[in-house]
């Protein structure tokens, strides 16, 4: 249970704001997600083995930084690798992705092990003959286990990239 939900059990319903960077928090969390120092990286590769449907690699690469004023700063990595095939509806720009990947989470301690699955819809819209911007939006299942304890989340992502077909 949070503080928020603690307090709010008691009778008060509370706001947080950041005294680092002035901002007030929404969802209410005890560390704030404004000024926390966050990197992420993906690289996807396919090749089409037929016309529409390409075969590919995913790697994905997230780090983050929590500062807590009067405790050790908090550092997580997150690596995970996998495969994806992807299939372009035609000459309309849609296609569908599912992809499977696996990987391992550091957060100083033991190491979490992660897999999971995803499907998602996207929109490649060509700039250029070989340039496009891809709007996403997909449903993510995902799988952690660290010291036998097993959890299983899942909810929708959306994002948009940047696609160079060669």
């Amino acid at each position: 249970m949070t503080f928020f939900d603690e307090q709010l059990k008691k009778g008060s319903f509370q706001i947080c704001h950041c005294k680092k960077c002035e901002q007030n928090i929404w969802p209410p969390n005890e560390t704030c997600h404004i000024c926390n120092e966050e990197t992420e990286f993906s690289l996807n590769g396919g090749y089409f083995v037929m016309d529409g449907l390409a075969l590919g690699l995913v790697i994905d690469y997230s780090s983050s930084k929590t500062e807590i004023e009067g405790a050790d700063d908090q550092e997580t990595s997150l690596m995970t690798y996998g495969f994806m095939a992807r299939y372009y509806i035609g000459e309309s720009g849609l296609w569908g992705q599912g992809s499977y990947a696996m990987g391992t989470q550091d957060n100083g301690g033991d190491d979490t092990n992660i897999s999971g699955i995803t499907l998602s819809v996207g929109y490649a819209w060509y700039l250029s003959d070989n340039i496009s911007i891809n709007p996403t939006i997909g449903y993510n299942m995902m799988n952690s286990e660290a010291n036998d304890v097993e959890m299983k989340m899942g909810g929708l992502a959306g994002s948009i990239g940047i696609a160079i077909h060669l």
